[in-house]
């Protein structure tokens, strides 16, 4: 049977483009000429000859394995593909079987020329041809990238501005699919979790809303359900604050697998269009993400606390278990979770109360605070101010010996080009003179860009280090102003609460306050008001058996009496502090502000617990 064999990519040069039609025709005229008839064509219709990944191509293939082709038709060479070794094995490959192959425009016959030295060079020529095209299209869409022009489609919650091809608009139908996502992340859920409250509250997935809202057609599948996947990178998308990042993903190669380029090399252009999430809290979801990562949280909500995502086991490193128990009275608290799943041969229990570790964590973070005011952050702002002078210095000296050295080059090559033309017999003298002057420029070419690359990959990281700083401590001021802590809030400021056996723990910061912070000198304060508050106790004491009741000028001076450098408003907070705990109470006579209403017994068991 004799087959005819047509393929068109709609990206081929015009001069030479000739449509299937045309090409049916050039093949039909040919074997009527030659007293031949075709039995059956087979098409590729827009399709790049660089693949054999074409329908009609291996449908051919499959059929003269099966022995029902023997002769095949083409216009010319590129017409059987563009890739020079893989159209070159497939001639070969006709010529073992026997199978006839005859290309009408290059005059070719497998069954009548015995020289094919020829089709090497046009398969290379052809395969040229593919190349070139991609590289120039490549340097287009590069070029257009780098001027932050949108040369893809715009993501899920924006659209193309109807007035400005170039900009873009909220939908924002989609955008509140995003806040909530940004939400329910912030407040504790998993990616997993995110995607079932979506999927159960019948929320649309981001392909099916812009299948629906596409005019031009959606190429692909739809997703009908919410995954992690989706929620993820939703998430990590920092197109939702307002920037537009390019050249993101590269082909290496036609028609090969498009790899993640790194950060460093992407065009990156923020402030390029309306945010949907603002910067804090896309910062802060990242923030969490690294440290949910490095925990193994998955944000469950079986017993759930504040402190399950932080709180660890020192001696196994196992994460503590939340435990709710109802007897008389309800008991939240934590507990190993080796101890808890395998007993005392692996691990001791403890075991820590939740509502005393609120208290604690509270107070700790009040104390942070205290220590950042003043001195402390000043001297930060200088040390800022210090490097950022100090780093435009360096950048300045960087550019100015960088153009100096692309300006040296230039007349290098320069010079060598008129040396080699003025004296062609010794060409290769010159080119070995100044070869090697332009491999020494290069090298310190790119020496110096290595060097800009750095400097600006840390000045990235500084801002963002900083940023996460002033993050945690707005956060830090709103949790003592508020008094109340959140999942969000132990997520951005603590990173670790480590158990001993006893139940006494230890608060790592997040790296941000961590950084501002002498935890050391943090921990010296809380000891210190610990040994003073045992002293407050015990003044108590002394009053209720004397005259029943107390005042904060009083307490002030007996503190003092007993060696602490305290003022009455310094000892206002321990006062209010025995009033929460129902020690004393507050009362309208002046004389007699605090009235002790504890008995001995129980204020001397305070004191017993403060040792």
């Amino acid at each position: 049977m004799t087959a005819g064999y047509l393929r068109l990519s709609r990206d081929e040069d015009r001069k030479q483009y000739v449509s299937i039609e045309n090409q049916k025709l050039i093949v039909r005229q040919y074997a009527s000429a030659a007293g031949m008839g075709i039995d059956v064509f087979y098409e590729d219709d827009n399709i790049s000859g660089y693949t054999f990944e074409r329908p009609g191509m291996k449908k051919m293939l499959e059929d003269i394995d099966s022995g029902l082709v023997d002769t095949v038709l083409a216009k010319d060479l590129s017409r059987l593909g563009r890739h020079n070794a893989k159209v070159l094995l497939l001639i070969e490959d006709f010529k073992e079987r026997g199978i006839r192959l005859i290309l009408v425009d290059d005059n070719y016959d497998s069954f009548h020329s015995e020289e094919d030295d020829i089709l090497g060079i046009k398969t290379w020529y052809n395969e040229r041809y593919v190349k070139d095209t991609s590289r120039k299209l490549k340097r287009m869409l590069r070029a257009r990238q780098k001027e932050g022009t949108l040369a893809v489609r715009p993501c899920f919650g924006y659209s193309v501005m109807p007035d400005n091809k170039l900009g873009l608009s909220v939908v924002e139908s989609e955008a509140k699919i995003i806040r909530k996502i940004f939400h329910l992340y912030l407040d504790g859920s998993g990616y997993r979790k995110i995607a079932e409250i979506l999927n159960d509250e019948g929320v649309l997935t981001p392909s099916v809303l812009m299948k629906q809202r596409s005019s031009k057609g959606f190429s692909g599948t739809a997703a009908e359900r919410w995954s992690s996947e989706m929620v993820r990178e939703i998430l990590k998308n920092d197109n939702y604050v307002g920037t537009l990042r390019m050249h993101v993903r590269e082909r290496k190669t036609i028609h090969g697998t498009d790899l993640r380029v790194p950060k460093e090399e992407q065009y990156v252009f923020e402030n390029h269009h309306e945010a949907i999430i603002d910067a804090g809290t896309f910062r802060t979801a990242q923030e969490i993400m690294v440290k949910r990562i490095r925990n193994n949280y998955k944000g469950q909500r079986v017993n759930y606390s504040i402190f399950s995502q932080c709180i660890f086991c020192r001696d196994c490193g196992n994460r503590m278990n939340l435990v709710r128990r109802k007897k008389r009275r309800q008991q939240t608290y934590f507990i190993c979770r080796t101890y808890n799943a395998k007993g005392k041969r692996y691990c001791s229990a403890h075991t820590l109360d939740e509502n005393e570790l609120l208290e604690a964590v509270l107070h700790y973070l009040q104390v942070c605070r205290e220590m950042l005011y003043g001195d402390i952050l000043e001297y930060r702002l200088e040390q800022r101010e210090t490097r950022e002078k100090q780093e435009a210095g360096l950048r300045k000296e960087l550019d100015a010996s960088l153009s100096k050295q692309q300006r040296k080059l230039e007349v290098v090559l320069e010079q060598k080009v008129t040396k080699m033309a003025a004296d062609m017999e010794n060409a290769h003298i010159w080119e070995a003179t100044y070869g090697k002057l332009e491999k020494d420029i290069l090298w310190q070419i790119r020496r110096l860009q290595e060097q800009i690359r750095e400097l600006e990959l840390e000045q990235e990281k500084q801002k963002e280090s900083e940023g996460s700083a002033a993050n945690a401590i707005d956060i830090l001021d709103k949790v003592i102003a508020d008094k109340e802590l959140t999942a969000k809030d132990v997520e951005l400021l603590i990173d670790r609460i480590i158990v001993d056996r006893d139940g006494s723990f230890e608060i790592k910061l997040r790296h941000g306050l961590a950084a501002l912070v002498d935890e050391k000198e943090v921990a010296r304060k809380l000891e210190s008001e610990k040994n003073i508050f045992r002293d407050v106790l015990k003044v108590v004491l002394e009053e209720e058996q004397t005259r029943g009741y107390t005042s904060v000028k009083h307490m002030s001076r007996r503190l003092k009496e007993l060696g602490w450098m305290v003022s009455p408003r310094s000892s206002g907070p321990f006062l209010l502090q025995l009033v929460d705990m129902g020690i004393v109470k507050k009362t309208d006579n002046p004389l007699k502000p605090y009235a002790i209403v504890a008995g001995g017994e129980e204020i001397r068991g305070y004191i017993d617990l403060e040792k």
